[in-house]
């Protein structure tokens, strides 16, 4: 038998999400941004991801001038607190990794986030064009295993393998960083998130000029 009261509790939350959503949609359609609340955590925070509102995501994808619009509308309220390893937690401004997939044609700088009562999570990748937050990073390396290859292309000749077996991305050139499996770079230094976050904030963009 159906759990009525259970599938009522379900739809109502799930109605509940979507007016939030609206709510904040309101301000960050305005500068073609849109939010995706998923659900809410143990604590009651609501968990939400910010995209681009155009469907032309691949060529038009979520940039800097992006981050800085949902920053400011958007501004971070409190300390998030951040698994930095073995175990530990410690109170960030945000949490802040980088990683680049197999196949993806940047680093992404990843960043979760609190304002009020969200935590919200953006995807920037990183134009290496922009000297105002290239400071912040340095080009590395990381080899592939066979899983990561097999998933990512399938089945390849011994001289593709070896190809793709170095994939090349961006890590943070200073602070504490904790690396996890997988290629994840996580900055666990509240003075260099707190200064990579000014820089996204107050960038004018004088480099866009410069490069065109």
């Amino acid at each position: 038998m159906n759990d009525i009261a259970k599938m009522r509790k379900e739809f109502d939350e799930k109605i509940r999400l979507a007016e939030l959503e609206n709510q904040y949609n309101e301000q960050l359609e305005k500068v073609g941004l849109s939010m995706s609340i998923f659900t809410t955590d143990k604590t009651g925070r609501n968990l939400a991801s910010i995209h681009k509102t155009t469907d032309d995501r691949y060529r038009n994808p979520f940039d800097g001038h992006d981050a800085q619009n949902l920053l400011r509308i958007l501004p971070m309220t409190e300390s998030k607190s951040v698994y930095v390893g073995d175990h530990k937690y410690e109170p960030l401004p945000c949490e802040m990794e980088t990683y680049r997939a197999p196949k993806s044609a940047r680093t992404n700088l990843c960043v979760k986030y609190i304002h009020d009562n969200l935590e919200i999570w953006f995807e920037l990748p990183i134009n290496e064009q922009n000297n105002e937050l290239m400071q912040y990073f340095q080009r590395t390396q990381r080899e592939l295993d066979n899983s990561e290859i097999g998933l990512y292309y399938g089945c390849v000749s011994p001289r593709e393998k070896s190809r793709l077996q170095m994939l090349p991305f961006l890590t943070f050139n200073c602070g504490r960083i904790v690396r996890f499996q997988g290629g994840h770079h996580k900055q666990i230094s509240e003075g260099h998130i707190s200064c990579i976050i000014a820089s996204i904030e107050n960038d004018d963009f004088s480099w866009e000029r410069v490069s065109e």
